[in-house]
């Protein structure tokens, strides 16, 4: 707006100027671009000056499409990127997943089976502690017999000994003697 105003008043005082005869210094022909754009934009008419804000408009839209495209384009471009490299980091992924569903199985095979076989051995050494259990109850078992076996022969031995010892009183000869004079008796009777 003050552009439009200073036009106005710049106008106002050339013709002023010019009615009275004097020619001022602003009104003196000038080589400077920046006035003489300014003085042919003065005169142009409205009309022209209407024609120059579409053009320049449709220049500014035409460089705006213009960045717009670049950018899509850019846009586009990233979004493929990103796509591949998606579809990449998938691929990867299941490649992953796979080798770690493998490895996992394997290890887990490995487990069950050390799992088995730990359980295995648990039953067999129970099963061996109660072998032992029963062998060492039979062991104290034998060991009482024995000691009351040898008890019993230490006893019987003793009375054997104190038989032997009355036998021994009685000599041969005599028993014999004895026997027959025991065997007349009876044959007299």
């Amino acid at each position: 707006m003050k552009n439009v105003k200073d036009k106005i008043i710049m106008s106002a005082a050339v013709g002023f100027t010019a009615a009275s005869g004097i020619t001022p210094v602003f009104a003196q022909e000038t080589t400077n671009a920046e006035v003489i754009k300014e003085d042919v934009e003065a005169k142009k008419t409205k009309k022209e000056k209407l024609e120059d804000s579409v053009k320049t408009a449709k220049s500014n839209l035409d460089d705006v499409k213009k960045v717009t495209d670049e950018k899509k384009a850019d846009a586009d471009a990233a979004k493929k990127e990103l796509e591949d490299a998606s579809a990449a980091q998938d691929k990867q992924y299941a490649v992953v997943e796979n080798q770690y569903d493998k490895a996992y199985d394997s290890v887990n095979e490995d487990y069950q089976a050390l799992l088995s076989k730990a359980s295995d051995l648990e039953e067999e050494i129970a099963s061996k502690q109660a072998e032992l259990d029963q062998y060492t109850k039979n062991e104290e078992s034998a060991a009482k017999n024995l000691e009351e076996a040898k008890k019993d022969l230490a006893d019987k031995q003793a009375k054997l000994d104190e038989v032997n010892k009355e036998l021994a009183k009685y000599d041969k000869t005599s028993i014999d003697v004895d026997l027959k004079t025991a065997e007349t008796e009876q044959e007299k009777a």
